[in-house]
Formats: C-alpha cells, structure tokens, sequence
C-alpha cells in the first residue's frame, strides 16, 4: 500500500502506484488495497489497479465482480476501512 512504499518530494508524499492515464504517481485517498483470490498473480493484479482508482471507483468494480477486497482510506484526516461481501464471507469461515 501507499502508507508504506512512497516518497517525498519537497515535502510531499505520493505512492508508488502509477496513475495509468497520466504515466506520473498522484496523491490518492486509497492507502491500502487487499484481495482474496485463488490465483496469486490475479489477486496482485487487481490489488494494483484498485490502488490506481480512487475509494468509489474500486468499491464498485470489486462489488460488480465479486471480488473479495479490503480497502483502507484516509479522508478527513481519519483512516476508513470498507470490505466487500465476498471478503465478508471469509471472516464468517473463522
């Protein structure tokens, strides 16, 4: 997530994920982005791009798709957490 891999210029921080309409790193409210998946390299790939789309946008498509996802958010200057359903569905297996 962003909240550990980014880097300062002149006192600002950006993340390490690219925004891939622009090709530059651009301050996003999206900190952490996790998914389930049982292909690793599938859920690595969604995790990035939900990382690249701002809160709304990726709750939606991971909602639309089913995907079992884990967001943290900063806003406000307090942190947010959303789950999706299908995410839900792992912690009722505990």
């Amino acid at each position: 997530g962003n909240y550990r891999n980014f880097y300062k210029i002149e006192g600002r921080s950006y993340g390490h994920t690219i925004e891939p309409k622009t090709g530059i790193s651009k301050q996003s409210e999206m900190l952490s982005a996790t998914v389930i998946h049982d292909k690793c390299l599938k859920a690595d790939a969604w995790a990035t791009a939900f990382m690249a789309m701002n809160k709304d946008q990726a709750v939606k498509l991971a909602n639309q798709l089913e995907i079992a996802a884990y967001f943290i958010t900063s806003g406000n200057f307090k942190l947010q957490e959303y789950y999706t359903p299908s995410w839900q569905t792992f912690l009722d297996k505990q």
